[in-house]
């Protein structure tokens, strides 16, 4: 079975959803499928064959260019929203109120970061030590 992480650079991450491949669910026929939360209509290799490439392509394609004008959104590499809701009913499909509401999250989020950045320049680099800090101390305790 090919490695999913070194075909990876052949996936171009389009939007902030998971690749297809790097995170599976295995059906108790041996089935991969995207993940837990998608219906199974989403088959992307079983274990005689590993990954279908191919197939992953299909789909990231599929969702980035005929999607509610996902190509042309502005949040669209850092769109949280994952092909788990957008597949249930077994097609890829997108509510544009869900698209609003991300846009606008995503604004308020930028809006917030930056007026604390603006107080105290050096936050994010005084939350990022103090992070690294603790996983280190976590290492070191055999965390």
């Amino acid at each position: 079975m090919k490695d999913v992480l070194s075909q990876r650079r052949s996936l171009i991450k389009y939007t902030g959803n998971c690749i297809p491949g790097s995170n599976i669910f295995v059906d108790i026929k041996g089935d991969f499928h995207m993940c837990e939360k998608v219906t199974r209509n989403w088959k992307i290799g079983d274990i005689k064959s590993g990954l279908d490439f191919k197939k992953i392509l299909e789909i990231i394609n599929c969702y980035n260019f005929t999607i509610s004008n996902c190509d042309k959104c502005v949040i669209r590499n850092n769109c949280p929203t994952c092909f788990a809701i957008h597949s249930s009913s077994g097609s890829l499909n997108v509510n544009d109120d869900d698209c609003k509401s991300n846009i606008s999250n995503y604004k308020k989020c930028l809006e917030l970061t930056y007026s604390v950045l603006e107080k105290n320049p050096y936050w994010l680099k005084t939350y990022l030590d103090e992070y690294y800090d603790k996983l280190k101390v976590g290492e070191k305790k055999g965390c």
